[in-house]
């Protein structure tokens, strides 16, 4: 062998060597950055895992085709309460803090999805808009209320007396208001009754194709 192609397949070795070494790093920060979705406090990790949750959200998806609509609703109401409790399960799982604020958090953003929606229609979209502010208006009353009681020190069991209480007074307040003149514009807040005529999620488009939060299902009208 010459030493020309002695060199040739040198060079050869290195660069299978150094493409060998840039695809396992690769692989190596993709396996950080699952194991930084996953965390060391979930119950399932791996392949086996995400394909488990996979086939259950598809499952939830074809669910509505093959059932009454009543027992649709329910699991529908059922799926949004547990946001609620993987909230609960990040804040106290992740942090160690004890809130009872997701109530009062959930329902600022239910509310200001109702008032947007009623007052300005479900037309081009607007009702992902909605959602959109709503769910980052619920985030900043709770992102002001945690930078109050971190700026504090309040710690511990503490934690959980300042958040149930500003629950309790929003369910204080919000009980009050049935009477007519409790309204924002067009929409009227009805106490203990709750909001009624919202609107659906909207996707514009020919046959006005609109997905039904209450039945998760896809229709057209």
């Amino acid at each position: 062998m010459s030493r020309q192609d002695i060199a040739e397949q040198g060079r050869t070795d290195r660069s299978g060597t150094l493409v060998e070494g840039a695809a396992v790093e690769r692989r190596s920060a993709l396996r950080i950055w699952l194991s930084r979705l996953e965390g060391p406090q979930t119950m399932g990790r791996g392949p086996a895992f995400w394909a488990l949750v996979a086939l259950a959200v598809l499952g939830a998806g074809l669910y509505p085709l093959f059932s009454n609509p009543f027992a649709v609703g329910n699991a529908a109401y059922f799926m949004v309460w547990t946001f609620m409790a993987m909230g609960l399960g990040v804040v106290w799982g992740y942090t160690g803090a004890l809130s009872f604020g997701q109530t009062a958090f959930f329902g600022v953003a239910g509310y200001g999805y109702g008032i947007l929606t009623i007052n300005f229609g479900a037309t081009f979209g607007f009702t992902w808009i909605a959602l959109a502010i709503s769910v980052a208006l619920g985030g900043l009353v709770a992102l002001l209320i945690g930078y109050f009681m971190f700026y504090g020190r309040i710690r511990g069991v503490f934690i959980g007396i300042v958040t149930l209480s500003v629950t309790l007074v929003f369910e204080t307040f919000m009980a009050q208001t049935a009477g007519p003149q409790w309204r924002v514009g067009d929409a009227r807040l009805n106490g203990f009754n709750g909001m009624s005529g919202m609107p659906p999620l909207t996707i514009p488009g020919r046959g006005e194709m609109w997905f039904s939060i209450r039945g998760w299902g896809c229709f057209t009208r």
